[in-house]
């Protein structure tokens, strides 16, 4: 799921995307980032011969706490493609019974804009998400 708010100087973007949980090790910092940009290069349109990724020089921030009694992993970086970037944060939850790990990606491109407010507004949704466990079938 992707929701965006665009104006003309100015693109906050939430995604939220599952991946299969197979092992613990998948909470890695560099397998966490190789998932995320996988899923960004398959999912996010960009320029031809481009695509949204992590970028690798300073690498992301890498924090692991518990939230409600769940393991979280978050991320903190910066997003690239060959023209644009910016700063990103990223929350991954493993959920064990349904064998995945859900991600939500928060990302700010505004090149002219001091982008701290825009960014504290997409942590306050990624903080405030709750998920709703419906019985499988």
């Amino acid at each position: 799921m992707w929701i965006s708010h665009e104006t003309t100087v100015l693109n906050q973007g939430l995604l939220v995307f599952f991946v299969d949980y197979t092992d613990t090790a998948q909470f890695q910092r560099d397998i966490l980032v190789h998932q995320i940009d996988s899923v960004l290069k398959e999912n996010v349109p960009s320029e031809a011969d481009s695509y949204m990724q992590t970028e690798k020089v300073l690498g992301p921030l890498y924090t692991k706490y518990l939230t409600n009694n769940n393991f979280t992993v978050e991320l903190r970086g910066l997003w690239e493609t060959r023209t644009m970037g910016g700063p990103y944060v990223l929350t991954a939850i493993p959920e064990v019974q349904r064998n995945r790990i859900t991600f939500v990606m928060g990302f700010v491109y505004a090149p002219k804009l001091n982008k701290r407010n825009y960014m504290r507004q997409l942590e306050a949704i990624i903080s405030t998400i709750k998920f709703v466990s419906i019985p499988m079938e």
